[in-house]
């Protein structure tokens, strides 16, 4: 694949009849958008608490309506961050939910292992749903 520096890409887009504006002939990238004068000027970045990463830096959207406040609802979940809410949600009880924590398919080591996760919670739905099948 070749690539080509942004700017070139712009140009060309350019002559294919796309229309769009360069500002300064610059483009931000998005690691550069929050130190972009106006972007701070206009109240766009915003910080707010990212869990085990501690405080994270973002923008808002450009987009600024008077009766619809749009914000950054928080950081990415991290991987499994919500997993007992999920397997709350699908109905497991507290005392499943408990024995998945127990048995390591919920908490911290399912950060590391996804799929495993995933394996054992289907696996004990699957089980649970054939019970309820069965009584």
């Amino acid at each position: 694949m070749r690539t080509a520096p942004l700017h070139s890409s712009f140009a060309q887009t350019s002559t294919s009849g796309l229309k769009f504006a360069l500002l300064d002939n610059q483009v931000n990238y998005e690691t550069e958008v929050q130190d972009d004068p106006q972007v701070v000027h206009n109240g766009h970045v915003v910080e707010m608490a990212g869990g085990a990463v501690g405080r994270v830096r973002g923008v808002k959207p450009a987009a600024d309506f008077s009766k619809t406040p749009i914000g950054i609802a928080g950081t990415a979940p991290l991987l499994g961050e919500h997993s007992e809410e999920v397997v709350r949600e699908l109905g497991f009880s507290e005392d499943e939910v408990r024995a998945l924590r127990e048995e390591g398919v919920l908490g911290p080591e399912d950060q590391n292992d996804w799929r495993a996760t995933l394996a054992a919670i289907e696996e004990k739905t699957r089980a649970r749903l054939l019970a309820e099948r069965k009584s």
